[in-house]
């Protein structure tokens, strides 16, 4: 943590098809961001069921945050630069 959130805010994690199709999605956030403090770091886990008809083929675990009032997604920058709003984590295969 750079410093305290603004508002409040959870935790997405999502496993993409290469269509970006959302196969699973695990969002939430075990503790508020008002609870948040300069020099925090923290784990959080996501449990994602592949449903049992989710088409075979390559998948991404992605994870980001984004506000809980207009669920609008923050920046993820790397060097200074934005980069995009999610943060690829894994490529994945789902296997019939």
């Amino acid at each position: 943590v750079i410093d305290r959130p603004p508002g409040s805010l959870s935790v997405m994690a999502h496993l993409r098809a290469v269509d970006g199709r959302a196969i699973a999605v695990g969002d939430g956030l075990g503790f508020t961001a008002e609870q948040w403090q300069a020099g925090d770091v923290f784990v959080q886990r996501h449990r994602l069921s592949i449903p049992l008809d989710a088409t075979p083929g390559p998948v991404t675990a992605q994870t980001g945050l984004y506000t809980l009032d207009n669920l609008q997604r923050l920046a993820v920058s790397q060097n200074g630069d934005i980069v995009g709003d999610s943060l690829p984590l894994a490529s994945l295969r789902v296997e019939p």
